[in-house]
């Protein structure tokens, strides 16, 4: 993707459906913008961004957690950060105290989502929704650990996730 000079760039990458494999030009970390609590830039009221469901990405894969992030303030929802390992999920879990941590099971780092997941869990009381490429047996009974809301086979749609997460959280878009 090239930019012209006179063309303003944009703030969140364009919509790549989750799954999908990242090209070579895309290996960008995301935007560390601050995290945006009022929901106001996106043209939400207060009332509105009060009611919003705050939502913890923790994803090492750029694309992935780019495509999340646009599903998810697209439906309104608010992202609090984005993690790529289990001991930054955890540090955001403690500052932010989001409604949900949408968990990869993979993670940079020596610790992996389920272990994130479960201290999450156990210190905050903020529960999990597992959204994993990795679902066998084995897995799925240590995960189980964590007390997850759910799991979610990758890859996912955008719309399927928004849609997971309402349910999870049993409320209505």
């Amino acid at each position: 993707m090239t930019l012209n000079p006179t063309t303003p760039s944009r703030s969140v990458p364009p919509r790549v459906p989750l799954g999908v494999q990242p090209s070579a030009q895309l290996s960008a970390q995301p935007s560390t913008r601050p995290n945006d609590r009022t929901g106001k830039e996106r043209g939400q009221t207060k009332h509105e961004a009060l009611d919003a469901i705050r939502v913890l990405i923790v994803e090492d894969e750029w694309v992935l957690a780019a495509s999340a992030e646009a599903a998810l303030e697209e439906a309104r929802c608010i992202v609090v950060g984005i993690a790529t390992t289990a001991d930054e999920a955890i540090g955001l879990a403690e500052a932010e105290r989001p409604d949900l941590a949408l968990m990869d099971i993979r993670l940079r780092g020596p610790r992996d989502g389920i272990d994130a997941a479960r201290e999450i869990r156990n210190r905050f009381g903020i529960r999990s929704l597992f959204v994993t490429a990795h679902s066998d047996a084995e897995t799925r009974r240590q995960g189980d650990e964590a007390d997850p809301v759910g799991w979610i086979q990758k890859p996912v749609s955008g719309d399927d996730l928004v849609a997971y997460v309402y349910a999870c959280l049993g409320r209505r878009r």
